[in-house]
């Protein structure tokens, strides 16, 4: 939703024109407009109103930015590294940026067959695995939009006392 203050003039008001990226895409009386459906671009939409009155038009507004970001998906298995045997209930835990800058952390659990997935905010993130009787096991990884990001862990047993 853009919204701005209303233009301060003698002359008679007609509409606002809404440009986005220098292109006009709407016009509307009101003070707000409602862009929907932007694509994912991180590296931002730019967007602009002037004012239309009887006798000539308003200066550009100053920019105003949209950073449509998304997500991409998380992946792998967790497996013992002795046996190579699924580790079921690891606990999968990331801690990251997005690509905005905004910090997002997630938590996984891995089903009977040491297998975890799930969606993430596209960014940069630590790993860390756990399982009990395990020693924790940490990578990291960069997720991109709309595609996977598999990472496997193999954990080494804690060793006997």
């Amino acid at each position: 939703m853009l919204e701005w203050e209303s233009s301060e003039s003698d002359r008679a008001f007609i509409e606002y024109v809404i440009y986005q990226d220098g292109l006009e895409i709407g016009t509307t009386t009101d003070v707000m407009y409602d862009v929907t459906d932007l694509p994912y671009n991180p590296s931002c939409y730019t967007f602009n109103v002037e004012a239309v009155f009887d006798e000539g038009v308003s200066e550009w507004s100053n920019d105003a930015y949209a950073c449509i970001t998304g997500f991409g998906s998380v992946d792998g298995y967790v497996m013992a590294l002795q046996t190579g045997e699924p580790k079921e209930g690891a606990m999968v835990y990331l801690d990251g940026m997005g690509e905005l800058g905004d910090p997002f952390t997630y938590t996984f659990y891995t089903d009977e067959y040491g297998y975890y997935e799930g969606d993430v905010m596209v960014g940069d993130y630590d790993y860390t695995v756990t399982a009990d009787g395990y020693l924790p096991g940490a990578d990291m990884g960069s997720v991109a939009y709309d595609t996977y990001t598999s990472i496997d862990f193999y954990l080494d047993e804690y060793p006997d006392p």
